[in-house]
């Protein structure tokens, strides 16, 4: 049975829309979705990785992070494709938000993944993992993905990805990377 990876935040999490209401509650910005014209939020925000790190974490252990609801049209499509292929999800996200993650996806997408990889990309965890090192692992042959980042270099290591169209990722791309809206 042919593998797939899926992203976490913004492929099956609204994360961005709610995280700008969020920032600007908390911050007195006046953000919208459209306005993050960049995967680095240091940018968005004119502010350091260090800040920028310390405001995500804290809108994930916030009340308002439990209020997401799914991204339209992504339970009823990892449904189905859970029907066909072994699904991973995997997530830049650090382990230190694991049960926060997990109790999000039970309430929503109970018992659709195979697996669920942390790559602890963001953070101070030493197990830092790129989600292509993960994939190949785990023989996965494609990735879902929206951060351009992590698309150039799953394509970099022959891992085809599908780029969820989305504001920050309207960049040129490599060959194996096919942008769908």
């Amino acid at each position: 049975m042919k593998r797939i990876g899926i992203d976490f935040d913004d492929i099956l999490f609204d994360f961005n829309h709610k995280y700008c209401q969020f920032h600007n509650e908390r911050y007195g910005t006046n953000l919208c979705f459209d306005d993050i014209y960049t995967y680095d939020l240091r940018a968005v925000w004119n502010i350091d990785m260090d800040e920028a790190i310390r405001r995500v974490h804290e809108f994930i252990s916030s009340q308002m992070h439990d209020e997401v609801i799914p991204v339209s049209g992504s339970v009823e499509t990892i449904k189905e494709l859970r029907n066909y292929y072994e699904l991973h999800l995997i997530t830049s996200r650090e382990e230190k938000f694991k049960d926060k993650t997990l109790n999000w996806l039970n309430k929503h997408f109970f018992n659709l993944f195979h697996k669920i990889h942390f790559t602890n990309f963001f953070g101070e965890n030493k197990n830092k993992k790129m989600k292509s090192e993960v994939c190949i692992e785990n023989s996965i042959e494609l990735m879902i993905e929206d951060a351009p980042i992590y698309a150039t270099d799953l394509a970099e290591k022959g891992i085809e990805v599908l780029l969820l169209d989305k504001p920050w990722n309207r960049v040129d791309t490599h060959p194996l990377v096919k942008r769908v809206y």
